[in-house]
């Protein structure tokens, strides 16, 4: 299996511990901590996953074990960062970073998370939303006080 990251519809900025990627086509944030960044940027097409634990045995400094990789694969698959052609078949067992760390006798740090956050669509960003009141669109409330300056509706 050679894992490939998905090219089109992303925006990545890389910082120093941690790489956010926007996917524009599903609309959602994805930070990846600097294990699964390290793991999604050797996503190829071209390097297994066994390659992959030894990159980050060398770049992270510390013993990794190929389940560590399968791990921060199926994290990126269930966020759609890898192309599906690619995506891991379900070959971890564990069910939790914790679970991992304690397997591997590593701490959490070195362990890879995916955080990802819906990013407001275009009209939720521009409905009304609550500060005093909840009001959805539909009620009396919305209409006297959707637009004021201190009240706001659910759309």
């Amino acid at each position: 299996m050679f894992p490939r990251i998905r090219k089109f519809d992303l925006t990545i900025k890389e910082l120093q511990d941690e790489t956010l990627v926007y996917d524009l086509k599903h609309q959602k944030a994805h930070c990846l901590n600097r294990t699964a960044g390290l793991v999604w940027r050797q996503c190829d097409g071209k390097t297994t996953p066994a390659e992959i634990a030894r990159i980050l045995h060398h770049d992270l400094g510390i013993t990794v074990d190929e389940q560590l990789v399968w791990f921060a694969l199926d994290r990126l698959k269930r966020a759609r960062l890898l192309e599906e052609a690619s995506a891991p078949r379900e070959k971890l067992t564990l069910c939790s970073r914790r679970a991992l760390a304690r397997k591997l006798g590593m701490a959490l740090l070195a362990v890879p998370l995916v955080m990802t956050i819906v990013a407001p669509s275009v009209a939720m960003a521009a409905s009304c939303f609550p500060f005093n009141h909840n009001c959805t669109l539909d009620s009396d409330c919305c209409s006297a006080h959707c637009g004021s300056n201190n009240h706001k509706c659910l759309g």
